[in-house]
């Protein structure tokens, strides 16, 4: 199987930009597949009025510092040269 075959299961548009205007219908002509807007599944006590699109990056980020923490006990490290809120200058 070549990669012109790569995207047959769908494509999930996230994000803000998703919410473009048209976008869902563009991306599914050009890419020749099926397109969804991503939605935010699978997470407790997520409230109902950020279950959008443009959640879904802070979402998957919040999802997998989670699965980081699990696996190793301690919480997933932060970017560097970004003052971790307890410690910020006030």
């Amino acid at each position: 199987m070549g990669m012109d075959r790569s995207l047959m299961g769908g494509v999930f548009l996230t994000g803000g930009g998703a919410k473009l205007p048209e976008l869902c219908d563009v991306a599914e002509r050009v890419l020749e597949c099926q397109t969804r807007y991503g939605l935010t599944v699978g997470m407790g006590d997520w409230p109902a009025e950020l279950n959008d699109p443009e959640w879904t990056t802070a979402a998957g980020l919040t999802m997998y510092s989670a699965k980081v923490k699990a696996q190793t006990g301690k919480p997933a490290g932060g970017a560097p040269g970004l003052a971790r809120q307890d410690s910020a200058v006030r």
